[in-house]
């Protein structure tokens, strides 16, 4: 027992040195030879590594500022308050649902584009999302007036002051309009992250998070309401997508004007419409968590669990920075024929995101409570306690490996068979935050997404076990 023990540790710490070697050969700024299998393979690592180190530093970054803006974002506001931002923030993500899932498609659409080295019906497809969506933005204005002023909210949110009422109104018709405006300009992000250049936006996305904060403090120091606030929250991504058209230009100097519609169209409207549908879904199962909460509890519970999850997003994007960089890889790997090499990435993907955060979020076990306390500066009314914390970390790791095995399957347009998946996902989850919140609380969201989320992880992985072998 013993013997086999130790064989087993010394072939692991051969294979992680091993990987560290092989990491440490493709550290370079200098492109390799994409003519050849060796130099695919080693060009392929090579964007992995530089998207992964930008990546996880623009998501630490923004976690961290992210982290450091709820202090001081719940002291500038005062609970309620706050609650209602998290709110409002919450259903302004549901106007994604405008873009009918073509900036994802194209996402899709390029990537095999790249495989297929296909310059002609990248321009296209380009050209084709950019317009369409500049089409839904305009087309959606006038709908979100009208959502923004004569949704009843009262009922929605169960609030009756009627002061809360107004900045609900207002707040989400600002946001909104910001939202739409940037929708056809957010392209550019997919362009570069399908070309495997996501190093890029990585790295606005940090410049874009410092002004944020900067932005912030102006508000308090200024003492701005919580108007202000909205709109000067959601014009710092507007700017950062502005510039990444710039870069876009210089960079891919390959790009040219080609709008051929139908053709263009079809393409993106053949991954579009699933992925529009699992946005549904997607937004049911991670926004309507808030409006649950205020609707079954009361909107300081809400504030507690937009402070605690602000800690969980801080550790699921630590994972997510090392996973992202794959999938692009993986597709164009699988396209074009490198079967083998996608095989070994996707077991590589999946093991360092479900280690990154287990070992980041299990302090939280033993002085998660504590940890929270120091950090908003009182204790918490709905404290989660140990057996709460272990539910947070549970959750963690099993929606990390659900999570990844999904996105490795969107990218490569195994996308109908998901929309079941999501849609029973969506219903468990929902179902089982109506009835537990009451009374469980906090603990009964991070319940409801493990249980949620277990039969996606069957599924997956025999679902890419079969991609693999044909």
């Amino acid at each position: 027992m013993i013997y086999q023990f130790r064989a087993k540790f010394k072939k692991s710490l051969y294979d992680l040195t091993n990987l560290l070697y092989q990491i440490r050969g493709v550290i370079t700024f200098t492109p390799f030879d994409r003519e050849t299998p060796e130099g695919r393979s080693l060009e392929r690592y090579r964007l992995i590594i530089m998207s992964a180190v930008t990546n996880f530093g623009a998501k630490a970054v923004t976690s961290i500022l992210s982290l450091v803006t709820v202090p001081l974002t719940f002291n500038y506001m005062g609970v309620e308050i706050y609650g209602l931002w998290m709110i409002v923030s919450s259903l302004v993500v549901w106007l994604q649902l405008s873009d009918l899932g073509i900036g994802n498609g194209l996402l899709n659409a390029l990537t095999e584009a790249y495989g297929r080295n296909d310059i002609e019906a990248a321009n296209n497809y380009i050209t084709t999302s950019v317009m369409s969506l500049t089409i839904l933005s305009i087309a959606a204005i006038y709908p979100t007036y009208l959502l923004s002023f004569y949704m009843p909210w009262d009922l929605v949110l169960n609030i009756h002051d009627p002061g809360y009422i107004e900045i609900v109104k207002k707040c989400f018709f600002i946001v909104g309009i910001f939202f739409l405006i940037s929708m056809p300009l957010t392209v550019v992000t997919k362009i570069f992250i399908a070309y495997q250049l996501g190093f890029i936006p990585n790295i606005f996305q940090i410049i874009v998070s410092i002004v944020s904060l900067i932005l912030l403090i102006i508000c308090i120091f200024l003492k701005l309401n919580i108007l202000w606030f909205a709109a000067l929250m959601s014009l710092a991504p507007l700017i950062g997508s502005i510039f990444l058209w710039i870069i876009f230009f210089r960079k891919m100097d390959w790009y040219s004007f080609n709008f051929n519609f139908f053709e263009g169209f079809k393409r993106l409207a053949n991954s579009s419409l699933p992925l529009f549908i699992l946005q549904i879904f997607a937004l049911m199962i991670n926004n309507l968590t808030n409006i649950i909460i205020s609707n079954k509890a009361n909107l300081t519970l809400v504030s507690e669990f937009n402070i605690v999850y602000k800690v969980y997003l801080f550790i699921f994007f630590i994972g997510t920075a090392i996973s992202i960089p794959f999938y692009p890889a993986i597709r164009e790997s699988l396209v074009s024929g490198d079967v083998k090499w996608a095989n070994k990435s996707i077991k590589r993907v999946l093991f360092f995101r479900v280690t990154i955060v287990f070992c980041s979020s299990l302090p939280f076990l033993f002085i998660g409570d504590r940890l929270i306390s120091l950090w908003v500066g009182h204790n918490l009314v709905y404290p989660l306690d140990c057996l709460g914390w272990l539910l947070f970390v549970l959750c963690l790791m099993i929606v990390a490996f659900a999570s990844t095995l999904g996105e490795i399957l969107l990218f490569n347009d195994i996308l109908w068979p998901q929309i079941i998946i999501s849609s029973l996902t969506a219903v468990i989850l929902v179902y089982s935050l109506v009835k537990t919140i009451p009374e469980y609380g906090m603990k009964a969201v991070y319940f409801s997404f493990i249980i949620s989320n277990l039969h996606t992880i069957i599924w997956g992985y025999y679902r890419i076990k079969r991609l693999c072998n044909h």
